[in-house]
C-alpha cells in the first residue's frame, strides 16, 4: 500500500516484526515473522535476534507474501493456531532489494528457516506461469496484434530464465 511503512509491520499484525536475510552478496530480502498467538505476549518488546531464535526453534511455519486482506486474515488465523509465518517480499518488490527471478525466489525459500520442517506454502493469488502472465495482462493488450510480440516479449522471459511454473 502506497505511504505503508513496511519496517513496521506490528502497525498492521499483532506479534509481526520486520527481519532482513542477505541470500547473496548484495541481495537483501524482507521478511515478516508473526509469533504463533500463544507467544505473543512473550514477544513484546524483544529484539530482532530474539524473534529469529523463536523461529529457527521449530513449530509449524509457512511462507507467503505479504499485502492482501485475505493473507492478513490467514495470518492471524494461522497465528491464533500457534503456526510460525513467515512472509517475504520477491526480489525487487516491497521491502527487497534486487531483481525478481526465479532462481532468486527459489534461493530464498531454504534460507528462510534453516533447519526448520516448513509445514505449507501459500502463494496469494499465483499466476499459471509468467509467459501465460505476460501474455495476458491489460497492459500487453495493445501490442498483442504486433508482430513480433511474442518473439520481442513472451520468448525473451524464457530467454532470461523466468518461468514461475505454478502450474506445474
Amino acid at each position: 500500500p502506497f505511504f505503508a511503512d513496511l519496517r513496521r509491520p506490528e502497525l498492521l499484525l499483532n506479534n509481526t516484526i520486520s527481519l532482513y536475510l542477505a541470500t547473496e552478496p548484495g541481495v537483501t530480502v524482507g521478511i515478516w515473522h508473526t509469533v504463533p498467538g500463544s507467544r505473543g505476549a512473550e514477544a513484546q518488546g524483544k529484539d530482532q535476534r530474539w524473534d529469529e531464535e523463536r523461529a529457527r526453534a521449530g513449530g509449524p511455519g509457512g511462507a507467503t507474501p505479504p499485502g492482501h486482506n485475505v493473507v492478513l486474515l490467514l495470518r492471524q488465523t494461522m497465528g491464533a493456531a500457534d503456526f510460525h509465518i513467515l512472509a517475504l517480499d520477491y526480489r525487487g518488490y516491497g521491502d527487497s532489494s534486487g531483481l525478481p527471478t526465479e532462481s532468486g525466489f527459489t534461493t530464498a525459500l531454504p534460507a528462510l528457516p534453516p533447519g526448520v520442517q516448513v509445514d505449507a506454502v501459500v502463494l496469494e493469488s499465483p499466476y499459471t506461469n509468467i509467459r501465460d502472465a505476460a501474455a495476458h495482462i491489460p497492459l500487453t493488450k495493445i501490442y498483442r496484434q504486433f508482430p513480433g510480440f511474442e518473439y520481442l516479449i513472451l520468448d525473451s522471459l524464457a530467454q532470461g530464465d523466468m518461468f514461475f511454473r505454478s502450474d506445474e
